[in-house]
């Protein structure tokens, strides 16, 4: 039998500038009584509202992890330039910072780059990829991870090697390459900003040594973000990767945002402390997003293509 001990904790991921499902998350959640609230990063970019997301959470008082979305405006562009330097992405980012503005560039600023949580009996780690995308964001990325699943169709995992790259956080060798690279001399070269800045602030820094991180098998649970897709990868750690709050893909309905509960419990058979992982749909304003997306972007084909915008939609709501 489980009992209920009412802590709730609630976790949503890569909202990109969609404002209306993350208003419905927020609603959603608070309706519930839940005031411990996370967002795994990518709160801003590609979509068309992203000072309004940020203000959104910052008015709920959300924890908010700082994904590669907004490093690419705290770090600059030259520490992502193997991906980045794309006349389109460059534009992308400017769009992003003028429409942020002075107040939402603070605003970043504030954001961490992980948390640790106990609930149910387990330590529990939140952030937006495993691999610290400040200085990571080919070799072990997002794309290498997605080889291990059938997540265009399934989410399936093929094999299980898929976690294996996590393993290289808080290695020896990631540990040496941040001191060589994010301290003295070094760190003052701008495509080194990003070792600087996970030197500064490591993932789930020790607490003996506030400029190194933990290894992530030192977790019960892992719950990032990044991938956009949901997937499971079972395991000693147990890593959650969360659907995009305002994405559909597969068979997810493409009218609803969706976020995660983890709901702790007392399993009475054992009196352990344990959560459960609830996903959460909820209906948004689909048509007054598509509408922002097909009327007041420059270049949408990229979110367009995310949110699953359809011919219907575009010739009913666009120009």
């Amino acid at each position: 039998m489980k009992i209920y001990t009412g802590r709730k904790v609630a976790i949503f991921t890569d909202a990109h500038g969609l404002l209306e499902p993350v208003e419905a998350a927020l609603l959603d959640i608070k309706s519930r009584g839940i005031d411990e609230i996370y967002s795994l990063g990518d709160n801003i970019g590609d979509g068309p509202d992203s000072l309004g997301v940020i203000k959104a959470l910052a008015d709920n008082n959300v924890k908010c992890i700082a994904g590669n979305a907004e490093e690419y405006i705290n770090l600059g562009l030259q520490p992502f330039k193997s991906y980045m330097m794309r006349e389109d992405r460059i534009r992308e980012v400017e769009r992003t910072k003028n429409e942020l503005g002075k107040e939402g560039i603070e605003i970043l600023k504030t954001m961490s780059h992980s948390y640790e949580l106990k609930i149910g009996g387990k330590k529990v780690g939140l952030c937006h990829f495993g691999n610290d995308v400040r200085i990571d964001y080919w070799d072990r990325s997002t794309w290498t991870y997605q080889t291990h699943f059938d997540f265009m169709k399934s989410g399936d995992r093929l094999d299980k090697k898929a976690s294996k790259q996590f393993s290289y956080t808080a290695s020896k060798e990631q540990i040496q390459n941040i001191r060589r690279l994010g301290t003295g001399e070094a760190s003052l070269i701008e495509d080194n900003l990003g070792f600087k800045s996970a030197y500064e602030e490591p993932l789930f820094p020790r607490e003996d040594n506030p400029h190194v991180g933990q290894k992530l098998n030192v977790f019960s649970d892992i719950f990032q973000g990044h991938v956009h897709f949901k997937l499971e990868d079972p395991g000693k750690t147990n890593f959650h990767t969360l659907r995009a709050v305002g994405m559909a893909y597969r068979k997810d309905p493409t009218d609803t945002a969706s976020y995660v509960i983890l709901d702790e419990y007392i399993d009475s058979s054992t009196n352990d402390r344990v959560f459960d992982i609830k996903e959460i749909l909820v209906e948004y304003d689909r048509d007054k997003l598509v509408y922002k997306i097909l009327n007041e972007m420059d270049d949408s084909s990229k979110l367009e293509k995310f949110t699953n915008v359809t011919d219907e939609e575009r010739s009913r709501l666009g120009r």
